[in-house]
């Protein structure tokens, strides 16, 4: 199965060459030749910063396959640094069906998200709980340091919901520590900014490897 990036295309019916697009995005993939502008496709990181930019709305978000991507734009697997890194990469996401998972990266419209459930997890719990795949079972993850971007998150996350009428539960996985329980205020408060009634499961993780459901101590 192919992981799926969201990407910017541009619309060259729609684009003048203007250039106002070139300064919003902070990876220079996007460049002006022969009167439009183009992109490069193996720069763009999939932030999307650029979209409101161009007054002419030439600018539209597609997916493309994660693997081509890599490779510089071109279908097939990028040069590998050393000898069996590709089966150990494969091994690391086998449980993955979606890709971006950094909650800064995300597009609230990406296609992955309309899925009827979520794993929103703290960038810890993965490497703190052996088992973390189980928790993903098909479903699309969202991944976070709340201690540094909570309201950012809380907004996103609002934003999400908005735009995928079908996600009715989200799956939260946290570490013990106290600041990590912002993932839970932060799921909290997107559903009531969005008026909507989610099921939410609350998992925490301990620095031993050991979970457990709720909130409880």
């Amino acid at each position: 199965m192919a992981f799926m990036k969201d990407m910017i295309e541009i619309d060259l019916d729609l684009c003048d060459g203007c250039g106002q697009c070139l300064s919003s995005c902070a990876e220079g993939a996007l460049s002006i030749a022969d009167g439009k502008a183009r992109v490069n496709e193996s720069c763009c990181d999939g932030f999307l910063h650029c979209l409101g930019s161009c007054p002419k709305g030439a600018l539209k978000v597609v997916a493309r396959p994660a693997e081509a991507l890599e490779a510089g734009g071109q279908k097939g697997s990028p040069e590998l640094p050393w000898p069996g890194l590709e089966l150990e990469r494969s091994a690391l996401v086998k449980g993955l069906t979606s890709w971006p998972i950094k909650f800064e990266m995300i597009s609230p419209k990406a296609p992955f998200l309309s899925s009827s459930e979520l794993v929103l997890a703290a960038d810890c719990t993965a490497f703190a709980f052996p088992g973390f795949q189980g928790f993903l079972a098909g479903r699309p993850l969202l991944i976070g340091c709340p201690k540094f971007n909570a309201d950012n998150y809380a907004d996103k996350l609002t934003s999400v919901l908005l735009n995928n009428p079908n996600l009715r539960k989200i799956t939260v996985v946290m570490m013990t520590v106290p600041c990590c329980q912002g993932l839970k205020w932060v799921t909290d408060q997107a559903a009531s900014r969005a008026g909507r009634d989610l099921a939410v499961s609350p998992y925490r993780v301990s620095q031993t490897g050991q979970f457990q459901p709720g909130m409880e101590s």
